[in-house]
């Protein structure tokens, strides 16, 4: 089935996105923050215009970028679909930076993805000069949850 790439997400389509990767919900106004804070936003279509998958990209506006939220539905996998959506945003950073100027793109696998993005250039943590990647997750009220 042909799948085309756009810029555009609604906020109920990132949440039934993130549902049926198994992610938790997020409520619709942060969806609505989360989307609109965005550098850049890939959204993978079906002929009928269905999103099939998407993937977003953030960054602090000069040297760090983030690829977050890569998900395709199961029955597009295995299309080159993801890969798509990842090189349109590698390729927008790339093209944003002056000419000798460096930027790094982060993200956090997941469990059994790293080859995938290894492929793509991507280099797991820790390596040479650089340590492992850490997180915390929180609350209002605790900090460094289980989640």
């Amino acid at each position: 089935m042909p799948v085309f790439l756009t810029k555009n997400l609604t906020p109920e389509e990132y949440l039934a996105l993130r549902a049926a990767a198994g992610w938790r919900d997020v409520g619709m106004e942060k969806a609505v923050r989360i989307l609109k804070r965005a550098d850049l936003l890939v959204c993978a279509r079906t002929g009928e215009g269905k999103p099939a998958g998407m993937a977003r990209l953030y960054s602090d506006g000069g040297c760090h970028f983030v690829i977050d939220d890569v998900i395709v539905l199961p029955e597009y996998r295995r299309q080159g679909i993801a890969q798509r959506m990842v090189e349109t945003l590698i390729a927008h950073v790339q093209t944003s930076l002056a000419e000798k100027e460096t930027a790094m793109i982060l993200l956090f696998s997941s469990p059994g993805k790293e080859p995938f993005y290894q492929r793509l250039g991507f280099l797991p943590r820790p390596g040479p000069g650089v340590g492992a990647g850490m997180y915390q997750w929180l609350t209002r009220d605790t900090r460094g949850i289980a989640e």
